[in-house]
């Protein structure tokens, strides 16, 4: 057939998961160039010459029929002439039997919370219109831009910030800019924000809801050119997130009594994949030593310790990691971060210094992608970039983006899809159901009383859908709505010698973490401490060598009382022994195979190191203890203070952990 999934949604037909003998036309055109008429005229005028523009609908599906059979040996032909038909045979059809499940079943909605959260949105929509009709002294069309731009920029004067062939503009980006002149300007977002929910979502959800309460979106497999699946009728992929407001619309989104919703998804899938294709070996290292990747790029870039990495260079680094997989510019980033052109330049030039794997990769790829008019991702996607040979500037800079994004996104793309047709086939035959798919997380709705089993089998498969050289990592959170999700607790009671725990042990200076672990370990636990391992480390000669050719002294006594007077000493000692220390716990967790493995890594949140554990614990203690716990140790106050000073508060590390 011809779009065999969209025929079984119009006809009502439920595979139940059931595996089906087929051959789907547009599929494999979608396989073969995604960018192409994918329409079956369009696939029977490329094959055959064969003009199918019949006004009667009973004509040209007459017509389609006589061809398909015909259209199936040529497609099949060159499926397997360019070595993708195992591609669609093994990924993309059995892929499809899942997306119809998907869609079958669909998510549940709170219909009565939508309509309380409707009266919510048309209240503050009134109360809005008062207040800038009030500011105009005459009712104003909100929807009107030139009512709106005699209002802003007419009557209360404020300078105009650009204008179209049609008076001023009143879109976002202008509001936005002149938000802090004159009040009316964020009332106008407001509205405009409120409308948007509920015209678009809202009344949308309440629409499409079905006798069950269920909406059933439309994934499209064959929708974008890098693999992506993208979702209609409605858009599930696209509910607002950067607003409270619109995160609350995910309350709507709930469960069948007795089951809860399990949100699993890919962390920094993207960058992995660069880090995977790229082969660059700072950037894989950076992966295999675990922690958070935005703060271990912000310190190459800006050349510090990740402990010294402020929330300024993070964001900085984070729009560079991601700006590099889409193709931004010094331009782009200096727009995205609202700061000056040569500091773009200067993050990005700096970026590649410290990476310059990624640059080569980038450059040798664009010039494959130019010489051969196309790209491939990890399993063998194709898409075609014409752009390069038109002529024209600007569309073979756009070819050079879409060849990297392609290669990136679409290899993310490759790695869920599989994961995705491996737990489905898991699934069979059991309670759960995959509902939906929002890119890098899938969503499934589980039975409460057995969350933690399905959680940790889900969780397994997506990690070793595909071997990367750098690990896959995944979180999961479960919670009776989209909204409430929290992140799975996790009970060594429940574990099985099939699942492995990894849990990451901090704290503040004397506050009983090696009591904690002695306890961890008295329970059975695999137990390490960080303390002691860089004491190993320290001791080993080449090592000495080192500390004793930057500090002049390896003594240490010594040693640690010019550590402790200087931050930049003790960043230098702690960029020597941070990186073997990470490595060397690395390699102790993934030698051993206990059931629950304990690491007492007293900077774990200072070095970023929080996302290699599946989960954190803090141990904290009383102000009051502190003269005790002082006297206790031996140790001076000054001394406590200083060792403090190196480190977050315990507050601030108990806030980011998980216990």
């Amino acid at each position: 057939g011809y779009d065999l999934k969209f025929t079984l949604r119009e006809l009502d037909i439920h595979l139940q998961g059931t595996p089906v003998r087929c051959f789907d036309g547009r599929l494999a055109r979608y396989v073969l160039d995604p960018s192409g008429d994918l329409s079956p005229a369009g696939a029977i005028a490329h094959y055959f010459s064969a003009l199918v523009n019949q006004e009667d609908a009973r004509e040209r599906l007459a017509l389609y029929n006589a061809y398909m059979f015909k259209l199936r040996g040529k497609l099949e032909e060159e499926l397997k002439a360019k070595n993708i038909w195992e591609l669609y045979q093994t990924l993309e059809l059995p892929l499809m039997v899942v997306l119809a499940d998907m869609e079958f079943t669909g998510m549940k909605v709170d219909c009565a919370w939508l309509e309380s959260f409707k009266i919510l949105l048309e209240q503050e929509m009134q109360q809005l219109q008062t207040q800038i009709d009030q500011t105009a002294g005459a009712p104003v069309n909100i929807n009107s831009t030139r009512q709106l731009g005699q209002l802003l920029f007419e009557q209360l004067h404020i300078p105009p910030v650009k204008k179209t062939k049609t008076g001023y503009s009143t879109d976002e980006e202008v509001l936005l800019q002149i938000a802090s002149l004159h009040p009316v300007a964020q009332q106008i977002l407001d509205y405009r924000a409120d409308a948007k929910l509920k015209g678009t979502y809202v009344d949308n959800l309440l629409l499409m809801a079905d006798d069950n309460d269920r909406v059933h979106s439309y994934l499209d497999q064959t929708g974008t050119v890098t693999g992506r699946l993208s979702s209609s009728a409605p858009n599930l992929q696209n509910i607002p997130v950067r607003t409270d407001k619109g995160r609350q619309l995910r309350r709507a989104f709930i469960a069948e009594k007795g089951n809860v919703l399990l949100s699993v998804d890919y962390s920094q899938i993207d960058l992995r994949v660069l880090a995977h294709e790229s082969k660059d070996p700072v950037l894989v290292q950076a992966f295999l030593d675990g922690g958070d990747i935005h703060t271990q790029t912000a310190a190459q870039i800006f050349g510090v310790m990740p402990l010294m990495v402020t929330d300024q260079m993070r964001s900085g680094a984070k729009a560079v990691n991601f700006g590099i997989i889409y193709g931004q510019g010094p331009m782009g980033l200096s727009q995205a971060l609202n700061i000056s052109l040569r500091e773009a330049k200067e993050y990005i030039d700096n970026y590649f210094k410290n990476f310059q794997g990624v640059r080569r990769w980038i450059d040798d790829n664009v010039a494959k992608a130019r010489q051969n008019g196309f790209v491939k991702t990890m399993f063998g996607h194709i898409r075609y970039l014409p752009e390069f040979n038109m002529g024209v500037g600007s569309m073979a800079s756009f070819a050079q983006r879409a060849a990297i994004n392609t290669i990136v996104q679409g290899g993310s793309a490759d790695i869920i899809k599989k994961a995705m047709v491996d737990i489905f086939r898991s699934l069979r035959g059991t309670p759960v159901k995959m509902i939906m798919q929002v890119h890098d997380e899938l969503i499934f709705e589980v039975p409460e009383n057995e969350l933690d089993a399905y959680a940790a089998s889900i969780k397994t498969q997506m990690q070793n859908a595909v071997k990367l050289d750098v690990p896959l990592v995944v979180s999961a959170k479960a919670g009776p709505d989209w909204y409430d999700l929290k992140k799975l607790p996790y009970s060594p009671m429940k574990f099985t010698a099939r699942h492995q725990l990894t849990v990451g042990l901090t704290g503040g200076i004397l506050c009983g973490k090696s009591t904690a672990l002695r306890a961890f370990a008295s329970a059975g636990a695999y137990t390490l401490s960080c303390d002691e391992l860089v004491r190993e480390i320290s001791a080993r000669p080449a090592v000495q060598k080192k500390i004793a050719a930057l500090f002049g002294t390896a003594e240490k006594g010594e040693l640690a009382r010019k550590v402790f007077a200087s931050a930049s000493a003790r960043r230098k000692l702690e960029n020597l022994l941070h990186p073997l220390a990470a490595r060397e716990l690395a390699r102790r967790l993934k030698k051993d195979k206990s059931p629950v493995r304990v690491a007492e890594v007293p900077l774990l949140f200072e070095a970023g190191w929080q996302d290699a554990f599946d989960m954190t614990v803090c141990v904290c203690a009383p102000d009051k203890t502190l003269p005790a716990r002082l006297k206790a140790r031996g140790m001076k106050k000054t001394d406590f203070l200083k060792r403090c000073a190196a480190q977050l508060p315990p507050r601030a590390k108990a806030a980011r952990a998980d216990i």
